[in-house]
């Protein structure tokens, strides 16, 4: 069960992938596929939104002073809409964003989870499932 970020950071990038694949499962996402490798196109997980609406995921294991910039989010929205075609995209990481990042993400309607908002929502997905 993943309860701190130390719990994440010891994941492999692919463990952290299926282990976040894992938590959509558990709070009414469908359809949940991971993608990530090398060549998946900001794409580690694809899914459908409780709502039906298509969601690409993208996830970083990143060091807590690795902050997520701008330029990854600027990417990121490139591919999930223009690529991938989704309704939404959610960007993933064990650190944090940095201002730019957080602004431009606001603007081009992409959820962003920091490491401290996805431990509370493995914490929470841990007591609904009980």
């Amino acid at each position: 069960m993943t309860k701190t970020l130390g719990d994440l950071l010891v994941l492999s990038a692919s463990e952290f992938e299926q282990r976040v694949a894992d938590l959509f499962v558990m709070v009414g996402y469908n359809n949940v596929q991971t993608t990530g490798g090398s060549g998946d196109l900001m794409a580690d997980i694809i899914c459908t939104s409780p709502r039906g609406e298509k969601v690409v995921v993208q996830c970083k294991r990143y060091v807590r002073d690795h902050n997520v910039s701008s330029p990854e989010i600027q990417k990121f929205a490139g591919m999930v809409h223009a690529y991938h075609r989704a309704d939404k995209g959610i960007f993933i990481t064990t650190s944090s964003f940095t201002e730019p990042a957080n602004k431009l993400a606001h603007v081009l309607h992409i959820e962003l989870i920091d490491g401290e908002m996805l431990c509370q929502y493995f914490l929470r997905a841990g007591r609904a499932v009980r």
